[in-house]
């Protein structure tokens, strides 16, 4: 058991390594791969009829994906989620991560999203889902963010400092637009009697449908991604590189770093309000993307202008916010988890500056969700 364990957890042998050396094993009973291998008496004792983590229950009201969303939630996984992302925020200088994100892959219908979605009722979240279209007759939950998908799109012509610029650009206007927003969940809080985070949570699904988010979900991207895009048509210009090729490129007169700083200026407002309303602790917010494979396509072509994809530049965007209380969580059904790691080649001299802990995918969903109800159904 253990050496399998292992296997699926290669991080743990550099864990065991430290523990060793130092002789405490006081940091190695705190790491989440530990954490997933161990079921408490507790949750033994109110969970002997479920997995642990198990996402769905099922019975007879689950007519369709939305109404098992919203069946009571079974297990733990959603705790041991939250709990491992507080210790990946409690590192020290000695290892510091590159940035606050972490991917979450598994197969489809294993319950990431469902997972995600509990923990945002402890944690105030903010969600995203860039799922592609589907073909016709096709179904699936949660759905998309239709206009914030679209700000991903069409950017195989665009340089990866103009990505970079972009990206920037949409997190500042999000974080604004959320703040914005938050009076509305406050009252919204008083007079459901939830935490901030739950009712912040229960505000954006308000009207949601199987096919579309809800009405105020829809609004705050309406908002946030109009005005980035309104924003970014203003720092793009067209170049011609060696071989002749057009492509867009950051105008020379607008500073990246400028952008960087407006959005940490922007996640920070956001951020203290957060604080300032709620009881957090290493994290006050997380923000998620789902149905994130999207970002992993490289483009077409790499030239001397464009050399990373889309999930590459916004990690660089991400590891500008490494110092403020907020976690970034990707999530998807691509089994290619290297597809998900920053390449160690990528602005090296900033990974030592700002941090060289890349944090490990987070994996622990069970495969046999629904094992003892089908047992006890036979």
């Amino acid at each position: 058991m253990c050496g399998a364990h292992l296997a699926g957890h290669i991080e743990l042998f550099t864990a065991l390594e430290s523990a060793y050396l130092s002789k405490s094993f006081a940091d190695l009973v705190h790491h989440p791969s530990v954490i997933a291998l161990v079921t408490t008496a507790e949750e033994a004792e109110h969970h002997t009829d479920m997995e642990p983590g198990g996402p769905l229950a099922k019975g007879p009201s689950n007519g369709n994906l939305q109404t098992a969303f919203e069946e009571p939630y079974l297990g733990v996984a959603h705790t041991r989620f939250i709990a491992a992302l507080e210790y990946y925020s409690s590192y020290g200088d000695n290892k510091k991560p590159y940035m606050k994100s972490i991917s979450v892959i598994q197969s489809s219908g294993m319950g990431k999203s469902r997972m995600v979605e509990e923990a945002a009722k402890t944690v105030f979240t903010i969600p995203a889902n860039i799922r592609e279209p589907l073909p016709e007759g096709q179904k699936t939950y949660p759905p998309p963010d239709i206009k914030l998908r679209a700000y991903f799109m069409d950017h195989e012509r665009k340089s990866d400092k103009l990505l970079q610029a972009e990206y920037a650009i949409l997190l500042k206007h999000i974080f604004a637009t959320a703040k914005s927003k938050f009076a509305y969940a406050r009252d919204y809080r008083m007079n459901k009697s939830l935490t901030l985070a739950a009712a912040w949570a229960d505000y954006l699904n308000q009207d949601q449908t199987p096919e579309e988010v809800g009405t105020e979900r829809r609004a705050l991207y309406d908002q946030a991604v109009g005005a980035a895009v309104t924003e970014r048509l203003m720092i793009a210009t067209d170049r011609y590189d060696s071989n002749g090729v057009r492509f867009q490129e950051l105008k020379g007169s607008m500073s990246l770093y400028s952008l960087f700083r407006s959005m940490c200026r922007s996640a920070k407002k956001m951020l203290d309000l957060v604080k300032n309303n709620s009881l957090v602790g290493k994290n006050a917010c997380f923000f998620y993307f789902d149905e994130a494979h999207c970002l992993t396509a490289h483009p077409a072509i790499l030239t001397e202008w464009r050399t990373r994809n889309p999930y590459h530049n916004l990690g660089s965007v991400l590891s500008e916010l490494v110092g403020q209380p907020i976690f970034f969580i990707f999530l998807s059904t691509n089994s290619h988890i290297q597809k998900f790691a920053l390449p160690v080649g990528l602005y090296p001299s900033l990974r030592v500056y700002k941090g060289t802990y890349l944090i490990p995918p987070f994996a622990e969903l069970p495969f046999d969700i629904f094992a003892n109800q089908t047992l006890q159904e036979l």
